[in-house]
């Protein structure tokens, strides 16, 4: 666990300070306007969209938006980040840092809502 932190920060400083050009790096976390969002409705407890896959560049802000009547967390593999049902309406806003494909799903029910390919 620790070494896997250890790992995520020198990551994190290491794509910062690769990061060249006029661009100014990663966006800080109030800029989701050049990032990505994701809309994730709820009906009846369920997602109300079938299972998707979304697109995501590396270093991209990530806002996942989740609306609607829910009794399970939303778990983000890969970030180990939850969105709690007793948050409601909720957006959970994440730098997505670690490449690669991840889950995004309902934690205890383990139903999968989407995956995001981060690259």
């Amino acid at each position: 666990m620790i070494r896997r932190a250890v790992a995520i920060i020198v990551f994190t400083f290491a794509c910062a300070a690769c990061g060249g050009g006029d661009d100014g790096g990663s966006p800080p976390p109030t800029d989701s306007a050049s990032g990505t969002e994701i809309v994730i409705a709820f009906e009846g407890g369920v997602p109300a969209r079938d299972i998707w896959r979304q697109d995501v560049a590396l270093g991209d802000l990530v806002s996942v938006e989740v609306s609607g009547d829910r009794d399970e967390d939303i778990h983000i593999h890969g970030y180990d980040l939850y969105i709690t049902p007793d948050e409601g309406a909720a957006t959970l806003e994440f730098n997505a840092l670690i490449p690669g494909r991840f889950e995004i799903e309902l934690e205890q029910s383990g139903r999968l809502i989407l995956e995001i390919t981060v690259s």
